[in-house]
């Protein structure tokens, strides 16, 4: 039995018409493109897992593409139940979740490794339930890490002056806007067409991403700086979830889980880890700055830091205890020699 069937525009109906009876049918929605490696291969992945788990009591249906909005509005789709379950960029709402915002701040860490991806998720359980209300928190991942990619090229602070660069979310919008650049607001789907017309100049991005949504062919510059990493999130309906059987409620749970969190980013950063060779090999331009050029992009971080630090602080919570509980499980993964 097929358990994933991803709807593409007039199928929508269609998509969720072939549900077996007895089966309750999960709207999954996501803004990606169809063709992205989360959407042919990572996803299925836990979809399959998690209709076998369920013992066929649950089907999914995917929406990829903004099919059943936009991609900011995913996580609102799940709270009021447009979508079962969506997959959240969770910079796209500047300010509404301003403990996992932690996972926007530039080199945080040196690669979202799965270890480093599991504890990040770890991290976050404690803060999900509150920060993440209206709805039934699943699991959060890191994705690639994000490097520039420009029309010009970029080895310095000195050449972001006066950039209009699109940025993933406000943290990292602040970054760059302290050193001139001014942040063009819109969605991954929309940046093409806001490079290839001019309405921006740059963009931060994961490597491999890039050709999904077409990037690679108006940008032809790289920074050489893997400055961050972007945090996204599985969110779930709650009315959805509670009207699950106990089988079904027990195999959305043991896919709700740090591990499964390390899986799917992990599916993810296996692709990613060839964008960079994949840009060279087309042609692209790598721009490597020197160590006094990455140095100061790294001091650079410390005004954003501290502006996390007081949005955390005016959540209600402990910010620097949070931030070094933080590092302290990143210290503790296997990737760090423990």
């Amino acid at each position: 039995m097929t358990t994933q069937k991803i709807a593409a525009g007039g199928a929508v109906a269609l998509a969720i018409a072939a549900a077996p009876a007895g089966a309750t049918e999960l709207r999954f929605a996501n803004w990606l493109p169809a063709q992205h490696v989360l959407n042919t291969t990572v996803f299925p992945a836990w979809i399959d897992s998690l209709v076998e788990a369920s013992g066929g009591e649950i089907e999914v249906a995917v929406f990829p593409a903004r099919q059943l909005g936009a991609a900011g509005d995913h996580y609102d789709m799940a709270a009021n139940g447009i979508a079962d379950i969506a997959f959240i960029n969770t910079g796209y709402q500047p300010g509404r979740f301003p403990m996992v915002g932690v996972a926007e701040l530039p080199f945080l860490i040196d690669d979202p490794v799965t270890a480093e991806t599991e504890a990040f998720d770890g991290w976050y359980r404690e803060y999900a339930e509150e920060e993440m209300s209206e709805v039934k928190f699943c699991l959060t991942f890191n994705g690639g890490l994000y490097a520039l990619h420009s029309v010009e090229p970029v080895v310095s602070i000195g050449d972001i002056d006066g950039m209009r660069i699109r940025l993933p979310n406000r943290t990292l919008a602040n970054y760059f806007g302290a050193m001139g650049a001014t942040n063009i607001q819109i969605s991954a789907p929309e940046s093409r067409e806001a490079l290839e017309r001019g309405v921006a100049d740059a963009i931060l991005f994961p490597w491999a991403s890039l050709f999904p949504f077409g990037i690679n062919d108006v940008v032809q510059n790289h920074l050489d700086i893997d400055m961050a990493f972007n945090n996204f999130a599985f969110v779930m309906n709650q009315a959805t979830y509670d009207g699950l059987s106990d089988r079904a409620k027990a195999a959305v749970d043991s896919h709700c889980t740090s591990e499964w969190a390390a899986r799917i980013s992990s599916g993810w950063l296996a692709v990613e880890a060839d964008g960079r060779q994949r840009l060279i090999d087309d042609g692209h331009t790598i721009n490597v700055p020197s160590a006094e050029q990455l140095q100061a992009f790294q001091d650079a971080v410390e005004p954003v830091r501290n502006e996390w630090l007081a949005a955390a602080e005016d959540a209600g919570y402990d910010g620097q205890a949070a931030y070094d509980a933080l590092i302290e499980a990143f210290a503790q993964t296997p990737a760090n020699g423990n």
